[in-house]
């Protein structure tokens, strides 16, 4: 795959997985030991790669595959979604209830305690033909307000399941997620900090062993840590070698630009970054951030006063046409910095 920029989720991405070994060891150990993990992390940071990885560790361990069962629930918006959610990914691997709940229109405790009823008899029939310890649960991009109900209101119901949960959250709301009561509920806590330098060029060299030297020490420098910066950075750097040295500098000029700003300002331009472009009264990034539209309009408008950001206004049909905002190229922050 060399620089693609899809998550590492394949037998055959393994060796391409850098790092983390003390924060898989921890996750593996948990899960094997029934406890529940939470996976934080910024934007960039490695959760679905890191989430994937884990569950390849506990395969190799001896789990059963069909003991594992994975979904991804960015787009829920409350606790039944996630679970109908996950009894379809139980279904499609052979443990079908006659009552599964559907996927749409389910709101509400009653809808939710019903979809925990229905995904209980599929864990139990899951639990008995297959080999002993527990169904593992793996839920990625858990958005905070509907995973603060299922694992806060619903808690205890969770408990009573025969499986682990692992569960990884945006940075930007992991706050609002662990807290009471759902604090409770993750044993594990893991957070996926930025990498060093030097783990930086081993995730380098695994995927382009040939990479030059002088090239890596940019992409490096200009990353941050970020596994995704690294690679999108490292794709750019093939693709013109010799602009590299002015690419790096004036990515570091931007990053210590936005460092500069608030902290929610930081978040929002590491959400554009991973985005590619985003309004302020988009549905997904207000969940993932926890904010009103108000908000979000106030903490963009910090950004395009700093010049970090520029708009293209976008027409709906309806209404005004709307602010579609995307980070600054660096190279003309820089061009813009220095006039």
């Amino acid at each position: 795959m060399t620089f693609s920029a899809r998550p590492l989720i394949s037998t055959r991405d393994l060796a391409l997985f850098v790092d983390r070994a003390p924060q898989l060891q921890a996750a593996a150990r948990g899960l094997r030991s029934g406890l529940n993990c939470a996976v934080t992390g910024d934007v960039g940071s490695g959760r679905t790669s890191f989430l994937h990885r884990v569950l390849a560790d506990l395969r190799a361990t001896g789990q059963e595959p069909a003991r594992q069962v994975v979904a991804r629930v960015g787009g829920a918006t409350d606790a039944a979604a996630i679970v109908s959610a996950v009894s379809a990914e139980l279904a499609l691997i052979g443990f079908a209830s006659p009552s599964v709940v559907p996927t749409g229109g389910i709101a509400g405790r009653t809808d939710a305690l019903a979809a925990l009823g229905s995904l209980g008899g599929q864990l139990e029939a899951a639990a008995t033909t297959a080999a002993a310890g527990p169904v593992v649960i793996a839920l990625d991009d858990v958005p905070a307000e509907a995973g603060m109900e299922l694992f806060g209101a619903l808690r205890d119901d969770l408990w009573q399941l025969p499986a682990s949960w692992i569960a990884t959250v945006p940075g930007a709301r992991a706050a609002e997620l662990l807290r009471p009561p759902a604090d409770v509920f993750f044993e594990v806590r893991i957070d996926l900090v930025t990498l060093s330098d030097a783990d930086a060029v081993a995730l380098l060299r695994a995927r382009e062993p040939d990479l030059d030297p002088g090239l890596t020490d940019h992409v490096v420098r200009a990353a941050g840590g970020n596994p995704r910066r690294l690679v999108d950075l490292a794709r750019q750097v093939l693709a013109a070698p010799d602009a590299a040295e002015a690419m790096s500098g004036a990515v570091a000029r931007r990053d210590a630009a936005i460092a500069r700003l608030s902290r929610p300002a930081q978040v929002l331009a590491g959400e554009l970054d991973a985005l590619g472009a985003a309004a302020a009264s988009d549905p997904a990034l207000l969940d993932r951030m926890g904010w009103t539209r108000a908000r979000a309009v106030q903490v963009f408008g910090e950004l395009e006063d700093n010049g970090l950001v520029v708009h293209a206004l976008e027409s709906t049909g309806r209404g005004r046409p709307r602010k579609v905002f995307r980070l600054v190229d660096p190279s003309d922050f820089s061009r813009a910095e220095a006039g």
